[in-house]
């Protein structure tokens, strides 16, 4: 899972991220998005969808996949909320999307080092906090 994290993500996310920078730096909003939903898209239903026609992928832990499918309706989420409420992304929406993947990176981190009984009394005293706002 760590090496998937950093190693392969991070090496398959650099041309899309040199790009986006070059993109940004040009004002070319619109191929800057589409540069970033089409790598998303990409990664997450082409390869997966083509891997699993290869051969079918059993997921039997689905509870070790809970946290990244979360982060990635959170993050995925937060930048829809961002570009839809302004019709654009900001340098402090921005940062907020790269501490949001710093957090699950961390928590990921944690989780996979044997800090998984902590990280859910966190997260079961996180929920009893969001109930109370609901």
């Amino acid at each position: 899972m760590l090496v998937g994290l950093f190693a392969v993500a991070i090496g398959t996310s650099l041309p899309e991220i040199t790009l986006s920078i070059r993109l940004a730096s040009k004002h070319e909003a619109a191929v800057l998005y589409g540069n970033i939903l089409g790598s998303v898209m990409t990664n997450s239903m082409l390869v997966v969808g083509t891997a699993a026609m290869i051969r079918p992928i059993e997921v039997r832990a689905i509870d070790s996949y809970l946290l990244a499918t979360l982060a990635y309706i959170v993050i995925f989420w937060s930048f829809w909320f961002f570009t839809r409420s302004k019709h654009k992304l900001e340098r402090r929406e921005g940062a907020i999307l790269i501490v949001l993947y710093v957090i699950f990176v961390v928590i990921e981190f944690l989780k996979e080092n044997g800090y998984g009984a902590e990280l859910k009394t966190i997260f079961d005293w996180l929920a009893r906090q969001a109930a109370l706002f609901v």
